[in-house]
C-alpha cells in the first residue's frame, strides 16, 4: 500500500469513529442537566454571599501590586546601570 492509501484508511477510521461517537451523544440525558449534581448548586437568592470588608483584598492587591513594581524598577535599574557601566569604560 502506498502512504497516501493508507492515509486515506486512517481519515476513513477517523470519521467513522466521530461520526459514530456524534449520533451517540444524547444531549438530555447529559451530565449538564442531571438533577443530582445541580442539586448540590448553592441557591444564592436564599443564602447571599455578603462581603462585610472589602479591607482584606484590597490589602492583598495593594501588596501584589508593590511587589510587581519592586520587581519591574529593580530590573529595569539593573539594565540603566548596566548600560551606564558599559559607556563609562
Amino acid at each position: 500500500m502506498s502512504r497516501e492509501q493508507v492515509a486515506n484508511r486512517k481519515l476513513d477510521e477517523v470519521e467513522k469513529y466521530v461520526v459514530d461517537k456524534i449520533k451517540n451523544v444524547n444531549l438530555n440525558n447529559s451530565q449538564i442537566s442531571d438533577k443530582k449534581i445541580n442539586s448540590k448548586k448553592r441557591d444564592y437568592d436564599k443564602e447571599p454571599l455578603i462581603i462585610k470588608s472589602y479591607e482584606r483584598f484590597f490589602l492583598a492587591i495593594l501588596q501584589v501590586l508593590c511587589y510587581f513594581f519592586q520587581l519591574l524598577f529593580s530590573y529595569l535599574f539593573h539594565i540603566y546601570f548596566i548600560i551606564f557601566l558599559i559607556y563609562m569604560r
